[in-house]
């Protein structure tokens, strides 16, 4: 085979060779670009804090603290971004409860900062009624005084036999938390809440044994929030 001839196939090979690899670096680089990211579970990091009831029917709500560890703002504007699941603890694995636990959104938490943040599920406190649970109760909160008066008289608590003027006190404070439930605090001291809130903790944990807190996963950034049983 003339010279000139050998050489076109030799270049004609190394040619193919070059694009080959040049193919397979792209390729290559593709995939591990497109490739899902893993979670991320430090980002975001939730603390519990209590469990407490709301509503009419008294369902629970799990009160968490979110912090945000990163140096951007962090946004979950509505539900279509994120699940929502239980982790059972018999099963060591997670329950898709997306459409039985309920967050609030949207969510906004700073850089470097904390919110507050509540998980509801629709599963009420069935135990007697008592002060706690009553007060916050929608349908008593616009109850004129006066009734309010006679509901907290009729739950068997100790309402009835304090002072006339403590009788007054606990009742306007309560008055005020038709507008601004967050003064509700003030309506009991901080052991009473706290005594109240080991009780619902009990509950649950004789109730709801196998639940082992929740987990929420952020599709969009890959962030994966554990929220861990502290009851």
């Amino acid at each position: 085979m003339p010279l000139w001839k050998r050489l076109v196939l030799i270049s004609a090979s190394a040619g193919a060779g070059v694009a080959v690899t040049l193919l397979l670096i792209i390729g290559g680089h593709n995939w591990y670009q497109s490739r899902p990211k893993p979670w991320d579970t430090s980002a975001v990091k939730a603390t519990f804090h209590y469990i407490d009831t709301e509503g009419v029917n008294t369902t629970l709500v799990f009160m968490y603290t979110l912090e945000n560890t990163t140096d951007f703002d962090y946004r979950l504007p509505d539900k279509s971004r994120a699940v929502v699941m239980a982790k059972l603890k018999k099963e060591k694995s997670l329950s898709d409860d997306s459409g039985y636990i309920k967050v609030d959104y949207p969510v906004f938490v700073p850089a470097k900062q904390r919110l507050r943040f509540f998980i509801h599920i629709p599963y009420s406190y069935t135990e007697p009624l008592d002060f706690y649970s009553v007060i916050r109760d929608p349908n008593f909160l616009g109850l004129p005084l006066k009734e309010k008066h006679k509901v907290l008289l009729s739950i068997g608590q100790d309402f009835a036999r304090l002072p006339k003027i403590e009788q007054d006190r606990i009742l306007y404070c309560i008055q005020a938390g038709r507008d601004y439930p967050e003064k509700l605090e003030a309506c009991a001291t901080r052991e009473q809440w706290e005594t109240y809130r080991k009780k619902l903790a009990a509950y649950v944990n004789k109730q709801m044994p196998n639940l082992d807190g929740f987990v929420l996963f952020d599709n969009i950034n890959r962030y994966q929030i554990d929220f861990p049983k502290g009851w």
